[in-house]
Parts: C-alpha cells; sequence; structure tokens
C-alpha cells in the first residue's frame, strides 16, 4: 500500500477520532451547563417564592426583636412598681413600647422589597454570566464544525491529488495529463 495511502488512512481516523471526542466533550459542557441553569433556575424559585420574613435572617431578627421588646416590658412593669406609676402611665409606655416593636418589624418587613430585587439582580448577573459562557461553547463548537468540514475538504482533496499523480486503473498521472512537455513536466507549478 503506498505511503499517501496510509497517510490518507490515518488522517481520515485521526480526524474522526478527533470529532469524535470533541463531540463527547461539548455533550458533558452542555449536561453541565443545563445542570448549572436548572439549579440557578430552583434556587432563584424557591429564594424569590419565600416571604422575607421566613427567611433565617429574618427571623433571627424577628426573635432579637421580640427579646428586646420583652425586657422592655420588663422595664416598664419594673419602673412603674418603683414609681408607682398609674395604670394609665403604664398603658401608654407599653403603647409606645409596642409602637416602636411595630415600627421595627414594618423596616423589616420593607427589606423583603430590597432582599428580592437582590436575589434577582444575583440571579440576572449569574444568569448572565451562563448564557456568555454558553454563547462562547456553541462558538467553539462552531469553530470545530468548520474546521472538521476543511480538514474533510482537505483530505478530498488531497485524495484527488494523490490519485490524479498515481497510476490507477485506467487513470494517468499529472505528467499524462498535462504532458511531459509542460511546466509541470518541466518541475515547474501547473
Amino acid at each position: 500500500m503506498a505511503l499517501g495511502t496510509v497517510m490518507g488512512i490515518g488522517s481520515i481516523l485521526g480526524n474522526i477520532y478527533g470529532a469524535y471526542q470533541s463531540s463527547q466533550a461539548n455533550k458533558r459542557i452542555d449536561e453541565m451547563l443545563g445542570g448549572r441553569f436548572n439549579d440557578l433556575q430552583s434556587q432563584f424559585d424557591k429564594e424569590s417564592n419565600t416571604n422575607y420574613l421566613d427567611t433565617d435572617q429574618a427571623q433571627s431578627v424577628l426573635k432579637i426583636l421580640g427579646k428586646q421588646h420583652d425586657k422592655q416590658n420588663k422595664r416598664i412593669e419594673n419602673a412603674s412598681a418603683i414609681t408607682g406609676a398609674s395604670a394609665e402611665a403604664k398603658v401608654n409606655a407599653r403603647e409606645k413600647s409596642q409602637g416602636v416593636f411595630d415600627d421595627a418589624i414594618t423596616k423589616l418587613a420593607g427589606h423583603g422589597t430590597y432582599y428580592k430585587d437582590m436575589k434577582e439582580r444575583e440571579f440576572n448577573r449569574r444568569s448572565d454570566v451562563l448564557n456568555n459562557f454558553q454563547i462562547q461553547h456553541e462558538m467553539g463548537k462552531a469553530d470545530q464544525w468548520t474546521n472538521f468540514m476543511n480538514n474533510s475538504t482537505n483530505l478530498g482533496q488531497g485524495g484527488i491529488t494523490a490519485g490524479a499523480m498515481g497510476p490507477g486503473s485506467g487513470r494517468g498521472t499529472l505528467m499524462d495529463i498535462y504532458g511531459k512537455n509542460s511546466s509541470f513536466g518541466a518541475g515547474g507549478y501547473f
């Protein structure tokens, strides 16, 4: 078997093997990206559908506010007992304390809007990163196909040239086609 034929077959097999390996790597990347998109979407859906006051952060703040409110009510009771404050004064002090507590909870609930906005911005930022990576990956796959097609074309042209240059079943050589007196036969170019 001619060296050119062996090299041609080896090149074709190498090209096919490289295309297969590239396809497998692209498939793994596609699966990984799909998983990351799904994880990100699931996390966002869970967080955006959770009432802020039910989050761990808000529950922690509510617990602290509740303890402070209880301490303030005990101080009011103790101060009222010591000073002999009237029932009306105790009620006014408790109402004032309750107002402060209610305002704090209202402000905390207001952070829910900020929290949801922050989560949405974070989701969009992370989605954009994944989308940009996906675009780059798709562009890489397109380049791989272009390279594969170019390599296939070059292999085909190489095979045609090799077939035209060597004697074959009734086909002539390039010398036969152009003649011995052509520039090809004289060592020149076509």
